[in-house]
């Protein structure tokens, strides 16, 4: 799928021409077996004459092209694409795209074009004049029906992550220390020294520990489901302002002809005041954010601050599903990837000659230990989780060096004594 924006009417020939020129050769290199749907804001009147057909339908909005839309039907011929957005019929209001500023003038410039291979899985073309997203576009719906081949995958439920973050509110680490020492002195008290040396008891009480952590921090720290949140900025008023957005719309939409202008102005008016509004919550967020990053800098927070840096260095980078290669080129089919992979750890793994591994495998032989290590102590264990650093990514359990460091003395005797068990056993 292709998505396109290409120059208005008033561009000169040379701006269209290259406009047009990378759009072929993108279109070319897309292989022949793929389905090849060109969506977007073509800036094109299509009309309906005749000698077009059966590029273009019977159904489009206006009745005669102008210099946009016989351009895009030149594309369409010689990529052998038909124009789907004028062959559905549907009201006129249906039709149109793109409405002007005063509210008078609507028109179709925003088509779907497909290959006229695969036409047939679309059904639909039409607009949708209720949706409010603060453009003089409509938005416009393409009914895709495709056939798929059915693979059954094994679904895999999504751990929900803790927000350990919460953590650095001294309320809540009182809060969340005392329901976990609760917990962990009911837990002693019902197992009460049964606890026996094997690898099925050790398992048992991991997973008894796992368990305690994830409830605990769920009913104290509440957790992130892990989807994509919200805006940082964007809060309940933002949300209540756009609702009043969207009611004056379908309220323009739907008014008497009478009150048409009053009805429109009524929505432009509350358009200009959201878009002060997302200016202002916007603007307040990055101020917010650099007085925070200069805090950080002063008290010597150093991951605090360069998150912040490299958040606001880098603005948004959009998640690629592809892989580059030796040499810079990015690819995203299936047998390259393997191969690049291949190559990859090949080269990670295979970085020491054979004779080497055998002479360095001999002299460790030589230097073997014998002598007896004593278990360690609890405050050697405390000791040990107090050194180490936060914000480390957590293992598959989900559970950071946080939770061990601030989860109280409860935790850490639990730990301890798994500790001796694995030590005795293995």
């Amino acid at each position: 799928m292709i998505s396109i924006y290409a120059p208005t009417e008033e561009s000169d020939d040379e701006t269209k021409e290259l406009f047009y020129t990378k759009l072929d050769t993108l279109f070319q290199s897309i292989p022949n077996y793929d389905y090849k749907l060109v969506i977007g804001d073509a800036n094109s009147k299509v009309g309906q004459e005749d000698r077009w057909r059966p590029t273009i339908g019977k159904e489009s909005l206006h009745s005669t092209s102008n210099d946009n839309g016989v351009r895009l039907i030149s594309f369409a011929m010689a990529a052998d694409l038909c124009i789907a957005s004028t062959m559905f019929p549907h009201k006129n209001i249906h039709k149109g795209t793109w409405v002007s500023p005063g509210g008078r003038v609507v028109n179709q410039i925003d088509h779907a074009l497909i290959d006229n291979r695969h036409r047939k899985i679309i059904e639909d073309v039409r607009s949708l004049r209720s949706a409010e997203c603060g453009s003089d576009h409509y938005l416009v719906l393409v009914k895709v029906k495709q056939r798929i081949s059915t693979s059954r995958r094994e679904k895999h439920k999504v751990q929900k992550k803790l927000c350990f973050e919460k953590l650095k509110e001294s309320e809540l680490v009182d809060i969340f220390r005392e329901e976990l020492d609760n917990r962990f002195e009911q837990l002693e008290g019902m197992q009460n020294g049964s606890t026996t040396e094997t690898g099925e008891a050790i398992e048992e009480q991991w997973s008894t520990f796992k368990s305690i952590i994830q409830e605990t921090t769920k009913k104290v720290l509440d957790t992130s489901s892990g989807s994509r949140e919200k805006k940082p900025w964007f809060d309940s008023e933002c949300e209540e302002i756009m609702e009043r957005r969207v009611k004056a719309k379908q309220q323009w939409l739907s008014c008497a002809a009478t009150r048409k202008d009053e009805c429109r102005e009524e929505y432009n008016r509350i358009n200009r005041e959201v878009v002060k509004l997302v200016r202002q919550k916007k603007r307040k967020y990055v101020k917010n954010s650099l007085q925070k990053a200069e805090e950080d800098r002063t008290k010597n927070n150093a991951k605090d601050f360069y998150r912040t840096v490299r958040f606001f260095k880098n603005g948004y980078r959009p998640r690629t599903s592809g892989i580059k290669d030796r040499d810079g080129n990015t690819t995203n089919e299936p047998e390259k990837v393997l191969e690049i992979w291949k190559e990859y750890f090949e080269d990670l793994l295979n970085v020491n000659p054979e004779s080497e591994y055998e002479d360095n495998r001999d002299s460790n032989e030589n230097q073997v230990n014998n002598e007896e290590i004593e278990e360690p102590t609890l405050g050697e264990v405390e000791e040990t989780i107090e050194n180490m650093k936060n914000g480390k990514s957590p293992g598959e359990d989900g559970i950071p060096v946080e939770i061990f460091k601030y989860g109280g003395e409860g935790v850490k005797r639990y730990i301890y004594k798994l500790i001796i068990l694995i030590w005795r056993k293995e």
